[in-house]
């Protein structure tokens, strides 16, 4: 038996079962394989070889299955290990059963179980192992044997080493939920436990149930119900009587559906099996609850008010309004006083009679919709112009109502929405609502005036910035002033153009073309005619900018092939400027009035060319002599390494390049994807990371403005995921044999399936069992003392702990004992074979009589050997001597004797 209680690894497992022998067979031809003592719990086989568990079915086409599957991913690798154990019925064996409460790493707790004690099981196995891009695929089990194929013995070949095997199911739910036995590798390695609780034995006999089933109801709706019992002794099966129905279950419970609501009904129950019926239950009578209110809803930014269809047979209603029930009689629309715009309303309905209820109506949420304000909240009877409207709760797809006309809206948020305001026959003050489509109205009274010429305060301009352009226009200007209002425009001089709106006191518009230098009136309409003038506030001129000057280049040389990016500094630069390389014009990309960049173009010889910049206005700057050409000019780029230099396959991350000789305008490649570099310095550069298509490492490989190259194979590690860094708090043990050899955990934070451990300079891979705990074998050392343990996460993070393994040199062998031979004596010609007696003896060992070495020792155990005794020199007694091969001795004064 396993006892009161058994928690041990299954190499220590307690074997000691109740075999069943000839199990009860019935009428019908059911096998009773267990049952409790009450009877309470029972394992049955059918007629056609099907297993059942208290009714349950736990087998398929006369199989008992059992599988594990574990899988595990990191970066560059994977790891699959499969199990599948079945049992068949005719060709397994039940040897014992018995029931008891199980617990393990796997199952977890299972207060109810049948162990089955089962043997001739087919069992398969199957890893399957990805790294460094080849798949190492085994279907060998733990003992190296080929799977699938049967435990115990398999046609001519017998497994002694499998042991015992139990299947463990749940008496509750009929799954099969362990596999305990050494051939379960998480049992064989010790990687997880298990306990057997309370188990007991029972019989194979059944009995007609004699129990009468305790009825009651779980659950009850309008149109469903559910009833549960007890479990009855010998109840295989149960038999539910409900109103003129009959239901037969196998389980402790039935719903029943599709019933009218307010509809009494009644059910009794029985036990059953093959033998017979036990008694019936008390008859459960019970009622469907009235039907649920169907509730509607309609609101404004003031009023709620809530409808529901009648419910037959109610009586009144009930209301649950933000957690406050309120009795409304027998009405079907509750109208709650004092809501409040912008807030939150919870509700829900039921119906009552004098002997029954509905269930609660589906709760609704609404927040009522409001309207703050409107920008701007006036404008022309003709209407057409762009407004916000602002508040809270708007939703997507709302219309807006300006008096009786409605018009759609453009959704900006839930506080803001878009509207081209609709013309009106007259001036004045129109209510305006905004209708969700939920139906919730939000309401503000004469928010919006309708006038012929402005209501609102008239605009005015108080500057523009810049005050002046090229006769050319074309550059966006600010005009500053007060009371802007969406859809104003501007004009400069007679021609009008379109104003972006930003504020009420910030405008920008695009200055359009002049025939000719000069200043021009700066005229702002509001959408209601209101106007502001700023007389001659814009000029119209020639030239407007300081001449530029150039006070170096920076790099001031280059190869002839050109293609590289230069920058030029000076002051007075202007967006739109070009720069020229000798006779060659290249665009410039304008950086501020003090620096512009610009790709240099290839020359035809190496030599010196002015380096001149052109303004839009015309005005240039040169610099002689500016730009040299070469035919190679930097020292090839070197790569030191990447900060960091690992991340997500997404990319998008920005990384330094460090390294020596790096020129601007290099460019950085990930694997095979260029993208470009910021030059920071000679030293570095940053880039940022292209995405990739799977994890892995790829080289970074740099590329100088000349060609030359510097790479870093594998420089950067795409990752699935980016962990944090891993810590290593302690080894268990800490310090072992030189020999190596030997398990070890290794405790603590972040470890990563797939991660490595370092023993100095030796790694090895490490058994991943969680986040904190890694299990590896100790490589051998060269010589005795402390190593440096470092940890190695799949994406390159590291964490080591100094002098964390100790190794160690064995103990120094004792020195063997001699305690007794037999026979002590021999005839002097020898020949015959005697045992030493002793201690501390070691393989290899040699033996002497008197000075004469024996032939040949037979090792038998460190506390035995077995000689054949070598003819002596004369009769009488001699020393044995005993020498192992690490030269310690033992030696027995007269030990033996000639005759």
């Amino acid at each position: 038996m396993f006892g009161k209680k058994i928690s041990v690894f299954l190499f220590f497992f307690v074997t000691v079962f109740l075999f069943l022998g000839q199990s009860q067979v019935n009428a019908a031809g059911e096998q009773v394989i267990y049952s409790s003592t009450n009877g309470d719990q029972i394992l049955m086989r059918d007629s056609v070889g099907e297993y059942f568990v208290n009714g349950i079915k736990i087998s398929n086409n006369k199989q008992i299955t059992w599988n594990r599957l574990l899988e595990n991913t990191w970066v560059g690798g994977s790891f699959t290990r499969e199990q599948n154990v079945q049992f068949i019925d005719g060709i397994s064996e039940i040897k014992s059963v018995q029931f008891a409460s199980f617990k393990s790493n796997y199952a977890q707790d299972v207060p109810h179980a049948f162990v089955l004690k089962v043997g001739h099981i087919l069992m398969s196995c199957r890893e399957a192992q990805f790294s460094a891009g080849e798949w190492n695929i085994s279907f060998k089990d733990v003992f190296g044997n080929y799977t699938p194929r049967y435990t115990d013995y398999d046609g001519s070949t017998t497994f002694p080493s499998d042991g015992d095997s139990y299947l463990i199911i749940n008496a509750d739910t009929g799954k099969v939920v362990d596999f305990v036995s050494n051939l379960n590798p998480y049992y064989y390695g010790k990687a997880e436990k298990f306990e057997i609780i309370n188990a007991t034995e029972g019989s194979n006999s059944l009995e007609i149930p004699s129990v009468q089933p305790q009825l009651r109801l779980s659950e009850i709706q309008d149109n469903k119900a559910k009833i549960s019992w007890n479990s009855v002794p010998y109840g295989l099966e149960y038999e539910v009587e409900f109103n003129s129905d009959t239901i037969f279950s196998n389980s402790n419970s039935i719903e029943l559906k599709n019933m009218p609501p307010n509809t009494e009904y009644q059910a009794r129950i029985r036990a059953k099996n093959d033998l017979g019926s036990g008694p019936w239950s008390q008859y459960l009578i019970f009622r469907t609850k009235l039907q649920t209110p169907e509730v509607t809803y309609s609101t404004t930014s003031s009023t709620l008010q809530l409808n529901w269809l009648p419910v037959e047979g109610a009586e009144s209603y009930e209301v649950d309004f933000n957690g406050l029930i309120v009795q409304v009689g027998n009405v079907t629309e509750f109208v709650p006083a004092g809501i409040e715009s912008n807030k939150e309303y919870t509700f829900a309905v039921r119906a009552l009679s004098s002997n029954n209820e509905s269930l609660w109506s589906p709760p609704v949420k609404i927040l009522t919709p409001f309207i703050s304000g409107l920008s701007p909240n006036y404008g022309l009877v003709a209407g057409n112009n762009l407004i916000d409207i602002n508040g809270s709760n708007f939703v997507s797809g709302a219309k807006a109502q300006f008096g009786t006309t409605e018009v759609a809206t453009t959704f900006v948020s839930s506080t803001k929405l878009r509207v081209w305001v609709p013309a009106a026959s007259s001036e004045g003050s129109v209510n305006v609502k905004i209708t969700n489509p939920d139906g919730q109205v939000a309401v503000l009274s004469n928010g919006y005036t309708y006038t012929q010429q402005g209501a609102g305060p008239a605009p005015t301009i108080s500057g523009l910035s810049p005050n002046y352009g090229l006769v050319a226009g074309n550059n966006v200007i600010e005009i500053n002033g007060s009371n802007f209002v969406n859809g104003a425009k501007a004009q400069f001089g007679t021609t009008e153009v379109p104003a972006t709106f930003v504020s009420s006191t910030l405008l920008r518009a695009k200055v359009p073309a002049a025939s000719s230098a000069r200043s021009v009136d700066i005229k702002v309409t509001n959408p209601d005619g209101q106007v502001a003038v700023l007389s001659n506030g814009y000029k119209y001129v020639e030239q407007v900018f300081p001449a530029p000057t150039i006070s170096g280049m920076s790099p001031s040389s280059g190869l002839v092939t050109g293609n590289n990016v230069i920058e030029i500094n000076g002051s007075n630069f202007v967006s739109g400027a070009t720069a020229q390389f000798g006779t060659t014009e290249v665009p410039a990309t304008f950086v501020s009035s003090t620096l512009l960049r610009a790709k240099v173009p290839a020359a035809s010889s190496a030599r010196s060319v002015d380096i001149k910049v052109t303004n839009p206005d015309g005005q240039v700057a040169v610099l002689s002599n500016g730009y040299k050409y070469v035919e190679q000019v930097f020292p090839a780029p070197t790569i030191s390494g990447m900060s960091p230099s690992s991340g997500l396959v997404t990319g998008n991350n920005v990384i330094e390049i460090n390294g020596s000789n790096f020129v601007s305008g290099a460019t950085a490649q990930f694997g095979t994807t260029e993208v470009p570099a910021t030059f920071v310095r000679s030293t570095l550069l940053r880039a940022k990371v292209p995405a990739a298509s799977s994890a892995g490492s790829v080289d970074i490989k740099v590329t100088n403005p000349d060609g030359q190259v510097a790479v870093l194979s594998n420089g950067y590690k795409y990752v699935e995921q980016v962990f944090p860094a891993p810590t290593i708090s302690s080894l268990s043990p800490s310090s072992g044999l030189v020999t190596g050899n030997n398990l070890i955990d290794i405790n603590g934070s972040n470890f990563v399936s797939g991660a490595t451990a370092q023993f100095g300079t030796t790694e090895v891979p490490a058994t991943f069992v969680r986040s904190t705990l890694l299990r590896v074998k100790v490589p051998a050392a060269s010589s005795a003392g402390s190593v440096d343990i470092k940890v190695t996460n799949p994406d390159g993070q590291v964490a080591v702990l100094l002098d964390g393994y100790t190794y160690t040199l064995p103990a120094p062998a004792p020195a063997p004992v001699i305690t007794s031979i037999s026979p002590n004596s021999g005839v002097l010609t020898g020949g015959n074979v005697v045992v030493i007696n002793g201690a501390n003896f070691l393989n290899g060992v040699n033996a002497q009589f008197g000075n004469v070495q024996v032939a040949a020792t037979t090792f038998v155990s460190s506390n035995q050997l077995r000689v054949k005794v070598p003819a002596g020199i004369s009769s009488g007694m001699v020393d044995i001597t005993i020498i192992n091969p690490d030269g310690k001795s033992a030696q027995l004064i007269g030990g033996y004797t000639y005759n």
